[in-house]
């Protein structure tokens, strides 16, 4: 039995600025187009995807250029960017989604002297990673903790942490360092907000490699 995994409870501790409210008030969206900031984040049906192109900041905010699945330019203000990236950092040329809060067009930002013809106020979100290299098991009463390694193709090779719920999976006893699994369905609990925590997902099921 290994040492329990340490999870971290929120994706926004330690973030670069306080939380998507101070943005939104900043922009002053209609109320009803502002969520507030909650630990667990759960993908939404209307994400967009895209790759980032380039990023500029100003205090409480960051402005990206994205290219969207469609082929089409867009700029984005998010309060946090860490959250667009599994591990914590978001890198040129990575691909995230993102969830649109509110729009603006001909917008004005003071701090870096420029307007933009359309922005959209969004909150980011990885895109999850679907198999993983297992370093460590711990079975629970009531959960299952499941350390693994992930490709990730901007920083190299990095730890996420699965949490699942079903200690009976016949499967369980078969884990063991090294041994290639794969999930089909994932819920982001937590991204990486520090350097060594753990990127934590929430999964229903999974199956080994057959080649193994």
């Amino acid at each position: 039995m290994f040492e329990p995994l340490f999870f971290p409870t929120s994706i926004f501790a330690e973030d670069e600025s306080d939380n998507v409210a101070t943005v939104a008030a900043q922009h002053n969206p209609k109320p009803s187009d502002v969520e507030a900031p909650v630990s667990l984040v759960i993908s939404s049906p209307d994400l967009k995807e895209g790759k980032l192109l380039k990023i500029e900041a100003e205090p409480g905010a960051f402005y990206l250029t994205v290219v969207d699945s469609n082929g089409m330019k867009q700029t984005l203000r998010t309060a946090s960017i860490r959250q667009g990236s599994l591990f914590g950092k978001l890198e040129i040329n990575q691909s995230f989604r993102w969830r649109v809060l509110a729009e603006d067009t001909k917008y004005f930002s003071k701090p870096l002297n420029k307007s933009f013809d359309h922005i959209q106020l969004v909150v980011l979100e990885p895109i999850l990673p679907k198999s993983g290299v297992v370093q460590k098991v711990n079975v629970f009463a009531k959960e299952t903790e499941i350390l693994v390694k992930v490709d990730d193709t901007t920083s190299g090779d990095t730890f996420a942490a699965l949490k699942l719920k079903d200690t009976k999976q016949e499967s369980i006893e078969k884990l063991s360092e090294g041994v290639m699994i794969h999930w089909n369905e994932a819920k982001l609990v937590s991204t990486r907000s520090a350097p060594f925590r753990t990127a934590v997902l929430a999964i229903d099921a999974f199956t080994i490699n057959p080649n193994n």
